[in-house]
């Protein structure tokens, strides 16, 4: 058997730990150990920086979501000022205006609770705030309420309106003592 050669490297420092002088198959060793910790530093930064940019993503996309739900909303908001019938029913209901009691007016009226049931929808599955959706159409939507003019040709019950009386209790309004008991578990749904 040969004996094992030792080579020295001048440049390797001298520490307690450390020889500068080894065999071949130490060194080799020893740069594999460097390799190892070198790799796995590279890795833990790798998973680092991915998770940080996962993070960001997300956080884009919170924003983005939050920003898309908003322009939604001011569309929604829009609209209830440039449709004509929309438009017509809140002048006549800030007004209480008697025009809001006669039968040929209130296709009109029921397009607009149409509208506010369209809003607890879309309260219903997140795709807007319930509080920023009181904001933008909770004032209306009670003035549709406590109007006894609006309601004379539309029957206010929960088995036609019962998304807009949702939208309405959701405002902390009693709506069951002014409705009545009949279908309360539908609203609380």
């Amino acid at each position: 058997m040969s004996k094992d050669s030792i080579f020295c490297s001048k440049f390797m420092p001298t520490w307690a730990w450390i020889d500068d002088c080894l065999t071949m198959a130490e060194w080799s060793a020893s740069w594999q150990i460097i390799g190892t910790i070198v790799g796995v530093g590279v890795g833990i930064a790798t998973a680092i920086k991915i998770a940080k940019d996962i993070s960001q993503i997300r956080e884009s996309q919170v924003a983005s979501d939050a920003l898309n739900k908003s322009k939604y909303l001011i569309d929604l908001n829009r609209r209830i000022y440039d449709d004509e019938d929309l438009a017509c029913v809140i002048e006549k209901i800030d007004n209480e205006d008697e025009i809001l009691g006669d039968y040929e007016f209130s296709n009109k009226s029921r397009k607009l609770l149409a509208f506010f049931e369209e809003i607890q929808y879309l309260i219903d599955e997140n795709l807007i705030k319930e509080k920023s959706a009181h904001h933008f159409f909770g004032y209306y939507a009670k003035k549709c309420f406590y109007s006894d003019i609006f309601w004379r040709c539309i029957q206010k019950d929960y088995e036609n309106w019962r998304l807009y009386l949702k939208f309405v209790k959701s405002m902390g309004i009693d709506v069951d003592s002014i409705v009545g008991k009949e279908k309360t578990d539908d609203v609380n749904a």
